[in-house]
């Protein structure tokens, strides 16, 4: 199947993992109960830096929009939220148990998001009991990049993800349930990241 390249700076998406996992310390590896997928990996100290993130009619499930809003932001959102993450983690002087590159190469690891293009039909959601959002966004606490769309860049913006062991499956549902197919895994590939086929 044909590979389409992802926009996606190695070392910066390492750090970016590196700070994830230490950050989601042992939630990374402990099986929730499924009635804590919705919560478990949102924590409140990201959630306003989150949102941020998203345009004022993506925030709430309860006033959707389904407009997209190509001068946002979303860069410098990101940034900031990134950068949040990181002083939390050094702040708490957290580390993880789990090795950055055997994530990496893990298969169903990484996600991407083309969340822009979400319908909000809620399907994802809940298939995954939670685990992605209205926007079918995995949660905040995983988040790694937020990067140009790897064939429409002038879409908008997709989040690359991690995935914890524990949520490939439900995640894979979410897949399964996404009707305009913006969820897939991303593969690692020669000195970078792909998916298969087209997002």
């Amino acid at each position: 199947m044909e590979l389409t390249r992802i926009d996606i700076d190695a070392s910066s998406l390492r750090a970016s993992l590196g700070d994830c996992l230490a950050y989601c310390g042992e939630r990374a590896t402990r099986m929730p109960d499924e009635r804590e997928f919705a919560t478990v990996l949102r924590s409140e100290a990201l959630r306003d830096v989150a949102l941020r993130y998203l345009p004022p009619a993506r925030r709430s499930p309860k006033t959707p929009g389904l407009s997209f809003e190509p001068e946002f932001p979303f860069e410098d959102a990101f940034r900031e939220f990134a950068a949040t993450r990181h002083r939390l983690v050094v702040e708490r002087g957290v580390t993880s148990s789990l090795a950055i590159d055997e994530e990496l190469a893990r298969p169903r690891s990484l996600l991407v998001v083309d969340w822009p293009c979400s319908v909000l039909d809620g399907a994802p959601k809940i298939a995954s009991n939670g685990l992605c959002d209205f926007n079918e966004l995995p949660p905040w606490d995983t988040w790694l990049a937020s990067t140009n769309h790897p064939t429409r860049p002038s879409d908008g913006p997709v989040v690359v993800a991690w995935i914890p062991r524990w949520a490939t499956e439900s995640m894979q549902t979410a897949i399964d349930a996404a009707c305009v197919g913006n969820l897939t895994w991303v593969l690692p590939t020669d000195g970078g990241f792909a998916i298969q086929g087209r997002l």
